[in-house]
């Protein structure tokens, strides 16, 4: 390494950090750190006491503060757990200092050797289901940046998400330049377009019967895939017609609202509209990715900004005073979609409600936290016929 960055492993337990992270350190000489071993030394107790004795919040603390410290040295290799990366300070600590690598495997190989184990406290308590979900939310990761469309076919490859045929339903609103863009992105795939009218009442069945009808018209299977270009509406449509097109379908969802980049592109809820009300029909499926990108808000009027704002705003009431003051102090700048302010509060949001939904996917409990100002507002747009 000629670098004076450290080079960080990171990857789900089982992904062979320790063993690769040594295996480098005997060619180059470099010293290797094991931030699990390193708490442990700290704490005096193996990471299944840990957890059991002061849970994984208080383990989600010290991994943070070893880490960060680690991190400062030079010419190192340390190995992190996947849940590490997760943590916004350490990740951003790593972007700066370091050359981070994920160990990537395919799922079932991660799940036949971590199963039951009693060094890894997550695997004692979850089931090989859980276990599947647990990998594929920390393998999936929402972008978030400026002109990360033109990224999109590098991130579909580092993803190792793989389709021949390619729905894109647009949004009618989506300025022709941005349609040009993601075509041109997507050129080595067979492509398909549909243009979508979103408003309310567009969120019916006759709109999924359109998309499905597209879908079988072309041949599609489940290995191929449907992207959603548009706001909240549109993403809404698309991912209820792809979790019911022969029982789920790949999906990418490019969210072109701020409001629906933190808010309906995060936690695959999907859904339409019937007589009764909003969203009363739809499923909870999970996007493959979600691709936010800062240069869409450049295009919308202040008032949509504001929306989005609004609930940035009200998500940090429910967990995050941290937030709610980052926000206090620097809504002129978010409002003017300044660099890294907007960033970090789309990225804040996303991770708040990140950590309610991997607790309640399902919205059996503490999911509809979530829902804050939300029944009462569906409930009046309901009243006034989606007008």
């Amino acid at each position: 390494m000629e670098s004076n960055k450290n080079l960080v492993l990171v990857g789900m337990m089982g992904s062979g950090k320790t063993l690769i992270g040594k295996l480098i350190s005997k060619q180059t000489k470099l010293k290797f750190i094991d931030i699990d071993n390193k708490i442990e030394e700290k704490e005096k107790m193996k990471i299944a006491e840990i957890f059991k004795k002061k849970g994984e919040k208080y383990f989600r603390e010290c991994e943070e503060e070893i880490t960060l410290s680690c991190l400062k040295g030079e010419k190192q290799i340390l190995s992190l757990g996947g849940g590490a990366y997760i943590n916004t300070n350490i990740r951003k600590e790593c972007k700066k200092s370091s050359f981070s690598f994920w160990l990537n495997w395919k799922k079932d190989i991660i799940i036949k050797r971590i199963n039951g184990s009693k060094k890894r406290p997550l695997a004692m308590t979850l089931s090989e289901t859980d276990l599947e979900r647990l990998i594929n939310e920390r393998a999936k990761i929402v972008h978030i940046g400026t002109n990360i469309i033109s990224k999109l076919r590098n991130i579909i490859k580092k993803n190792k998400l793989s389709f021949s045929k390619c729905l894109i339903v647009i949004d009618s609103k989506i300025p022709k330049k941005f349609r040009t863009l993601l075509l041109r992105n997507l050129k080595n795939q067979k492509i398909y377009t549909l243009n979508f009218s979103a408003n309310e009442k567009n969120k019916s069945n006759l709109s999924i019967d359109k998309i499905h009808n597209v879908l079988f018209k072309n041949n599609f299977y489940r290995e191929d895939c449907i992207i959603s270009f548009g706001g909240g509406i549109t993403g809404d449509v698309v991912g209820y017609a792809a979790s019911t097109f022969k029982r789920g379908i790949k999906f990418i969802n490019i969210p072109s609202t701020l409001l629906a980049q933190v808010d309906s592109s995060i936690g695959g809820k999907t859904g339409i509209n019937n007589k009764f009300g909003k969203n009363l029909i739809g499923s909870f499926y999970q996007p493959d990715l979600v691709i936010s990108d800062i240069n869409l808000l450049r295009t919308l009027p202040k008032r949509e900004i504001i929306c989005g704002y609004a609930e940035i705003l009200k998500s940090t009431l429910i967990d995050s005073k941290k937030n709610f003051i980052f926000l206090d102090k620097n809504f002129n700048k978010i409002l003017n979609l300044k660099g890294n302010f907007i960033i970090n509060a789309i990225l804040n949001s996303c991770l708040l409600k990140k950590k309610i939904i991997e607790k309640d996917e399902k919205e059996k409990n503490l999911r509809k936290s979530l829902n804050l100002g939300h029944t009462f507002a569906h409930a009046y747009e309901a009243s006034l016929g989606y007008s």
